[in-house]
Order: C-alpha cells, then structure tokens, then sequence
C-alpha cells in the first residue's frame, strides 16, 4: 500500500511534467490523474464487493494503477469530468481484462501488465478524441471524433509492438556490454572472441 500511495504521487510528476512547463495544462493534467486513479479504485472496490463480498486491498491498488494507466494518454487534453470518466471505465475494463486473461484463458501475464497498462492505455487513446471535446471541459478543437479515434486505435497495436521490440533490444544490449566490460576487465580475455560471442548472442535473441 505505501508503495502503491508513492506511485500514485509519482504519476503526477509523469503526466503533469509531461506539459514541460509550469502552467494550467499540467495543473488540468493532475487533476485528471487524480481523479482517473480514486474513481478506478473505487470502481474496482464495488465490483470486488458485489462479486466477491468483500473488497481486497491488492484490488483497490490495481484499481488505481488501471485509471493511472488508461487516463495517462489524455491526461493533457481532457476536463475533470473526462477523467471521471475513463476512471470508472478503466477500473470497469481493466476488471474484466484481467478477468479473461488471467481467470479464463489462464494466462500467465505477470502482475497483470497487459490487462490493466495495455488495455488501459489503449483505453484511454481510443477515447482521448471524444473525451477531449469542449464540451466535456476538454482542450480538443475541430476534431472528427470518429476518423481520430480510429486513428488512435490503428496505432496502438503499432506504439505497443515498436515499444516492446525497443526496450527488448535495448536491454539486450545494454547487459551484453556489461558482459563485454566486466570480461575484459577482470578475466582478461581478448576482445576480439567476446566481439564474436555477443554479435552471436545478438544474432540469436534476434
């Protein structure tokens, strides 16, 4: 709980920073966080309390981490009723995304990262062009709700695949180097073999 209670803090400085500047977009941009995670949390607490009769606190935490992640995409363009919104929709989606995956196709997604992060930020891309309207206290002018929110959700396979690959290969290269480094430092060995086993090892994880 203390740990969930310093990243909730944290994701302000992640989605109001993300304004680059000190102004009212940030300030709109922490407020909608705020609100997006407590209403999660809040959701996800009455579906755990109608199904199960009793709320969790690992679900209340989930909740929230589902309204962080599924309010973060618009953060910066939506109202406080926006946020309210994909508050409650997230804890509502991410529930039964994490319901099917992990609860009915038994698979293993690890702290249910896909389910609450993946869903819920697809989530929140596909409705940022309709909860971004001015209507809804939104910052989105002369927008097509519908083309760019299929826009949105054309691209998210794309974001979500271009994301993996780099991190994957990232980490991948970053520990080969640390490999290289302590090698030839402490064993002594030529440089020339440990090139050829990594260009190796890169080979393979490709």
């Amino acid at each position: 709980m203390i740990g969930a209670s310093m990243l909730w803090v944290g994701w302000f400085g992640f989605n109001g920073g993300s304004a680059l500047a000190a102004n009212g977009q940030a300030a709109s941009a922490m407020l909608v966080t705020h609100l997006a995670a407590a209403t999660a949390s809040l959701t996800w607490m009455i579906v755990e309390w109608v199904k199960f009769g009793k709320p969790s606190p690992i679900g209340i935490v989930t909740g929230m981490v589902a309204g962080l992640a599924t309010v973060t995409p618009a953060s910066g363009f939506i109202g406080p009723m926006g946020g309210i919104i994909l508050g409650v929709a997230g804890g509502l989606v991410c529930y039964g995304a994490v319901d099917l995956i992990r609860g009915r196709w038994k698979l293993d997604d690890s702290l249910d990262v896909f389910a609450v992060h993946g869903v819920g930020g697809i989530l929140g891309s596909i409705a940022l062009p309709i909860l971004g309207q001015a209507s809804l206290g939104g910052a989105l002018k002369d927008v097509v709700v519908m083309e760019s929110s299929l826009v949105q959700l054309l691209c998210c396979p794309c974001c979500c695949h271009l994301d993996s690959m780099c991190f994957q290969r990232s980490c991948s290269m970053l520990f080969l180097n640390l490999l290289l480094y302590v090698f030839q430092r402490k064993m002594n060995l030529k440089g020339l073999i440990l090139h050829s086993m990594v260009n190796a090892a890169i080979m393979v994880g490709r």
